[in-house]
């Protein structure tokens, strides 16, 4: 398949991922009758948090088990498998840091929660297809300008790891974790959001995004696209595969 295609199926799956779990708590786990609004940006912490580390563990589990063995990215013979040691003072300061940025969104009015969605199935699915096109194409632009020369010492930290695993989506700088957070809830910054909508996009981001380092093709990541920009380095910097083809970063030369 081309970059066109793969874009179109990862953006589609993304999308119907999220209205599911917008769905789930529409019908079944309504937030807006059960919590006050000062705990959404609790909530929004809580969902990265949870679905990070479950499915960092998993992903790395997965990655090691033989039955998975053919889900594997298939990897140059010359990259050495790296073990990633978890620093849980780190992770206790940089979980720290994350909420307070959930709540300063809340807090400087960046976010408003309250926007009511269309009742309508479609209307809702669209909504998720411009929430995902526009944080590939923002996260294009930003990944892109982190990668050069004036600004790498941002994202630098994030290519410590070429056999890269489930974890290294959050192994980040905090200057690089607050721009790359900001662009990935821009949409719902701009326009509002139903906490729904929110906690959904927050739940299938965060599951997409460990699997795209994970070096597995589970459900989401189908190819080794994300992979070889760890281990090719200039290369690939989009969330789907079309932006790439675009503007001739897909590293279709490279092997």
């Amino acid at each position: 398949m081309n970059a066109y295609t793969n874009s179109l199926i990862f953006f589609t799956k993304v999308s119907l991922s999220c209205l599911l779990v917008q769905l789930f708590f529409d019908y079944y786990l309504n937030i807006k009758n059960l919590l006050p609004q000062i705990s959404y940006p609790f909530l929004h912490w809580l969902s990265n948090f949870i679905f990070y580390y479950l499915f960092g563990y998993l992903s790395v589990k997965i990655k090691d088990s033989s039955y998975f063995k053919s889900y594997r990215v298939k990897q140059n013979s010359n990259i050495k498998k790296q073990v990633m040691k978890l620093d849980f003072l780190g992770i206790i300061q940089g979980e720290i840091i994350s909420l307070f940025m959930c709540y300063a969104y809340f807090l400087f009015n960046l976010i408003n929660y309250n926007t009511q969605h269309s009742l309508s199935l479609i209307n809702n699915l669209l909504w998720f297809y411009y929430c995902i096109i526009s944080a590939d194409f923002t996260f294009y632009v930003i990944h892109y300008i982190l990668h050069t020369k004036i600004f790498y010492w941002i994202h630098k930290k994030h290519h410590e790891y070429i056999d890269v695993n489930g974890y290294i989506a959050g192994y980040k700088s905090l200057i690089e974790s607050i721009i790359i957070a900001t662009s990935d809830i821009l949409p719902f910054i701009l326009f509002g959001c139903d906490i729904h909508q929110f906690i959904a996009w927050i739940i299938i981001g965060v599951i997409y995004n460990v699997e795209g380092h994970s070096s597995m093709n589970l459900f989401y990541i189908t190819d080794n696209f994300h992979n070889k920009h760890h281990t090719h380095f200039n290369v690939n910097y989009g969330v789907g595969q079309y932006l790439d083809r675009i503007f001739g970063t897909d590293g279709i030369k490279s092997n």
